[in-house]
């Protein structure tokens, strides 16, 4: 999941500053240009997966404290 992510942002990195955006769209017509353009959702899932397992270990630390 961290490497789509990683993935993801050293591509858009890489197209903003291509010279000609038209040797993208042979990338973005593969494959791995579908893999790339949903990379903008996994940084989404990413943090939403992150949140549920930080709150799931919060909530089963704090069942066993007594106030």
């Amino acid at each position: 999941m961290i490497s789509w992510v990683i993935y993801g942002h050293t591509y858009m990195l890489v197209a903003f500053s291509a010279e000609n955006p038209l040797h993208l769209s042979v990338l973005l017509a593969s494959r791995i240009g579908v893999m790339v353009e949903m990379a903008f959702y996994s940084v989404d899932v990413f943090f939403f997966l992150g949140g549920f397992f930080a709150a799931f270990v919060l909530v089963k630390k704090l069942k066993n404290v007594s106030i």
